[in-house]
């Protein structure tokens, strides 16, 4: 026996293993006093003196070999005193089995020429070796690659929350409150950014992190549409009308129920499984530990897609042929279908053994990516797209639909009114009405212009209309303009609400 010898003076190593006395969890109380006596009789060390001494056997005590001179005289003690040990870095015994094969394998390949040093050092590295995407561009640059792109689509997305604060982009997100597409658009950022829990050696608590994120980021983006489409249902209940008035108590009841879901994996959490490839690189990857877990992560999944794109597609359906909102109501569809998709190829992909960890990384964190750009594009880039392609000066265009909107008013209010004069003229009362109405009408509704005009002509009219019946015209004209002024109608209070989204 001696030491190996090392690259530097005075440094070696040794390998320390060695058979496992241990005291399984589910022994029974009354036979766990007895199980303590025998491994405290087993490891004490007069037992493993006499062990040394009369069987030739190596004690894991240190001290034994220090003072102890009957020891020393039947084994080498200043061995063990210098042994710089380290733990046996392959503790699964299949996986020792697997390293010591090949070990033996490129070594002889090594010594008969077959390999060089170089592949022979690389092969065995290979084996013990766990690899994985990381900043780091010794063995690959694809995670700095995936993590430029990430940044660059995130800030992109962030930027892109401007122009729910500019004037001529406003109109096209009036379907839901700001806060509410800033809430979407960041779960869509919140679920791309999980791809960074593949990033480095994997552990439960990564693996924890990964789930969390995804289901956080998901529900910030769907319960804003599932808000929008109960908006828009056609028959609303005292349901609906909670929601729309409790909104932010609304996405708030479903993040808790996020917590309280995500909060069984503590119970059960997801173990690593090391996929050991031949001749390749091994890589890491999280998966079920039991099979509750498996029924959780099932349950996971129902809560996610089904229950929510039921709830969706049902009202989607009803509210499909609606005008005013049926593009919207597409392109959620065209956004559902993918998500749909992609998680349908995320479950085949889960279920096949890929046998690279490159390949593997890269179409995992594609098909994220996938569901993070169709949800941004067909439910808030679009809307982007179609505002730019529009070009129109906002306030301008509200301006002219006010005028519009008021003088049709104006002119039916008009004709209503003046069928109680029975030599009323429309002709020249639309032509009154139309001047009139838009020189006159101020911002509190009143009559400013030819004020003492219009009261003179009034009183003027009043006096002589017992004397002439043709009089009635222009008195109608002046009733009409009145009442035109006077009555808040439906028309005017919804074009005052949709301007002022732009003033």
């Amino acid at each position: 026996m001696g030491k190996l010898p090392g690259g530097k003076e005075g440094i070696s190593s040794s390998v320390r293993a060695g058979l496992i006395a241990s005291i399984s969890n589910s022994i029974e109380e009354e036979k766990l006093e007895e199980a303590l006596t025998v491994l405290t009789y087993f490891s004490s060390k007069d037992v493993q003196k006499k062990y040394i001494m009369n069987n030739g056997l190596i004690s894991a005590i240190p001290s034994l070999y220090e003072d102890d001179e009957e020891v020393c005289e039947v084994t080498e003690c200043e061995i063990f005193r210098n042994t710089q040990s380290l733990n046996d870095p392959l503790i699964d015994y299949q996986s020792k089995k697997i390293f010591y094969s090949f070990f033996r394998k490129y070594l002889y390949d090594f010594l008969a020429g077959r390999l060089t040093a170089l592949e022979a050092s690389q092969k065995i590295t290979d084996i013990s070796k766990i690899y994985y995407i990381s900043l780091d561009t010794t063995d690959s640059y694809i995670g700095l690659i995936i993590t430029i792109m990430i940044i660059v689509v995130s800030t992109l997305m962030l930027l892109s929350l401007i122009f729910l604060f500019r004037e001529n982009f406003n109109p096209f997100f009036t379907i839901l409150p700001v806060d509410f597409w800033i809430l979407s658009v960041m779960g869509t950022i919140l679920f791309l950014c999980s791809s960074f829990t593949h990033f480095g050696r994997l552990t439960e608590w990564k693996c924890f992190l990964n789930l969390l994120v995804q289901l956080w980021g998901m529900t910030l983006f769907l319960i804003p549409i599932l808000y929008e489409l109960i908006l828009q249902y056609p028959t609303p209940n005292n349901l609906t009308e909670w929601i729309i008035d409790h909104r932010h108590l609304f996405i708030s009841f479903f993040i808790v129920v996020d917590v309280v879901v995500i909060s069984l994996f503590v119970v059960e959490p997801l173990i690593i499984e090391e996929i050991v490839i031949e001749e390749g690189k091994n890589f890491e990857i999280c998966q079920p530990s039991t099979l509750l877990c498996k029924i959780i992560v099932v349950f996971l999944c129902l809560y996610i897609y089904s229950i929510f794109i039921v709830i969706m597609i049902y009202l989607i359906v009803v509210e499909w042929k609606r005008k005013g909102i049926q593009y919207n109501i597409k392109f959620m569809v065209y956004g559902l279908y993918l998500d749909v998709l992609s998680i349908i190829i995320v479950s085949v992909f889960n279920s096949v053994i890929i046998r690279n960890y490159k390949f593997y990384n890269i179409v995992l964190i594609g098909i994220f990516f996938s569901i993070s750009l169709s949800n941004y594009l067909f439910i808030y880039g679009i809307k982007l797209i179609l505002a730019f392609a529009e070009k129109k000066n906002v306030r301008l265009q509200f301006i002219s639909e006010i005028n519009k909107e008021f003088i049709e008013y104006s002119e039916s209010k008009a004709k209503t009114n003046s069928i109680h004069f029975p030599n009323f003229n429309n002709n020249n009362t639309k032509s009154i009405m139309k001047t009139n109405f838009i020189s006159n009408v101020t911002e509190d509704g009143t009559n400013n212009d030819n004020n003492n005009n219009s009261s003179s002509n009034n009183n003027k009219n009043k006096n002589n209309s017992s004397n002439d019946n043709n009089s009635f015209s222009e008195v109608g004209n002046d009733i009409s303009v009145y009442t035109a002024n006077k009555i808040d109608s439906p028309p005017t209070r919804n074009i005052q609400r949709r301007f002022s989204l732009v003033i």
